[in-house]
């Protein structure tokens, strides 16, 4: 009963984490088919613009974030949990870039490191940390940013003076309208039209 029971929860988690995969899935779907309006259509013409410089920044991105993984693992793996591994490490180095908390880690470092300076975190780890944050924050999101702008600003340029979606929707709907209350005859023909 109970392996049952397991089993059936671990179901629920599986088809929870399809059903999860699947709604992102659509998102990106729905995204990219926005395509056809010019205005609606920037997030994607925006990562197609600057696709060829994306793939040579996350090369580097990734060069560098597992360098400086690998060697906080080495450095500190004994000494810190959020260390202790290799993917742990990476984990820990993506918490620190998305949502810096210095008060977490350097609390874990004042008990693990034997070699304590007056605020409590060695020299290394100082050094380590705050190099990370400099190179990987401050100056390769940056970069990252200033190539996502740089592909926004092309495409936003050629799209100035569309037709925006409330236009392209009044459009459509006076279209309609006529359509279902003028007779007919009103409208010329395609064979006509050329």
């Amino acid at each position: 009963m109970i392996e049952e029971v397991t089993r059936l929860a671990d179901l629920e988690v599986e088809y929870s984490s399809l059903v999860g995969i699947i709604v992102v899935l659509l998102t990106f779907k729905v995204i990219k088919s926005l395509d056809f309006q010019p205005r609606m259509g920037l997030i994607t013409r925006t990562l197609t613009k600057a696709g060829s410089n994306l793939v040579h920044f996350m090369a580097l991105f990734g060069l560098i974030f597992f360098g400086y993984g690998f060697v906080g693992h080495v450095m500190f793996g004994t000494q810190l949990a959020a260390m202790s591994t290799l993917s742990n490490s990476m984990r820990t180095l993506g918490y620190i870039l998305l949502n810096f908390d210095s008060t977490q880690f350097h609390s874990q470092m004042r008990h693990a490191i034997r070699r304590d300076t007056d605020n409590g975190a060695s020299f290394e780890y100082e050094v380590y940390i705050w190099s990370y944050i400099f190179v990987n924050l401050f100056i390769l999101l940056n970069i990252l940013l200033a190539i996502l702008v740089a592909g926004y600003t092309d495409i936003a340029s050629s799209s100035y003076g569309a037709q925006s979606v409330w236009e392209d929707l009044h459009d459509f709907f006076i279209y309609y309208l006529k359509k279902a209350l003028l007779p007919l005859e009103s409208f010329i023909s395609d064979e006509q039209l050329l």
